[in-house]
């Protein structure tokens, strides 16, 4: 807003004018970016439908809070969003942990991906001793990757899985922790790094009824996948 005012625009407390109002720019040739908060962005549902997806408009939906925001009450926890977006089509969907995974999801969002997309990241801070764990793929596997019992996680739930799986291996368990920086679609090469494992723990912070986990759940049952499958 200070450095670029005519590209900045604040529409108010408006969530669903803002999201038809980008639409109208990307119909113009622009590349428009709406930052909101995950509880605010359940508001524009009908408008992410319809004057987004239905529309193949190129708009990148910054998420903020995404996931529990604490003192900020149950009103404004981010725990739905990742649920609502999984049902609207043609839509891709970003869950960095990291601040080089949030850098690249945004550089392929404004320069290679196309239609919806939705970049959701966490209130707060990333713990500065992660700063180099990622390298920013859709998918990424930590550890022992010929492991029969895996992890997979994405977002802010990654610090705490790894250091969990750090431990668990401290103590002689195999675990594989796999990272998904995307969750929609579900990147193929997690799917096929989970699909040997004899038991899957799936990790997310959100609701679980059409969240991610359950998602990741049935393509691993459509696919053949034997092995157990927790939701966490």
């Amino acid at each position: 807003a200070r450095h670029y005012p005519q590209r900045f625009f604040d529409v108010g407390i408006a969530e669903e004018h803002a999201v038809t109002f980008c639409s109208g720019l990307s119909a113009g040739g622009m590349i428009p970016v709406f930052a909101v908060y995950s509880t605010f962005l359940q508001r524009s549902y009908d408008q992410l439908i319809n004057d987004g997806a239905l529309q193949r408009r190129k708009l990148m939906i910054a998420v903020d809070s995404a996931g529990f925001v604490g003192e900020d009450g149950e009103t404004h926890q981010g725990i739905f969003d990742v649920s609502m977006v999984q049902s609207i089509p043609m839509t891709t969907v970003y869950s960095p942990a990291t601040y080089r995974d949030l850098s690249k999801s945004i550089y392929k969002a404004l320069y290679k991906d196309e239609n919806l997309i939705i970049i959701r990241y966490p209130r707060g801070s990333m713990e500065e001793r992660f700063s180099d764990v990622s390298e920013g793929e859709d998918a990424e596997i930590y550890f022992d990757d010929t492991a029969k019992l895996t992890i997979v996680t994405y977002g802010r739930e990654f610090f705490q899985c790894y250091d969990a799986v750090k431990k668990a291996i401290d103590n002689g368990i195999r675990i594989k922790l796999i990272k998904l920086n995307k969750i929609k679609p579900i990147p193929t090469e997690a799917l096929s790094a989970a699909y040997e494992s004899l038991a899957v723990i799936f990790a997310e912070e959100g609701i679980k009824n059409g969240g991610a986990g359950e998602k990741f759940e049935s393509e691993l049952y459509e696919n053949g996948y034997k092995g157990k499958f927790v939701h966490v």
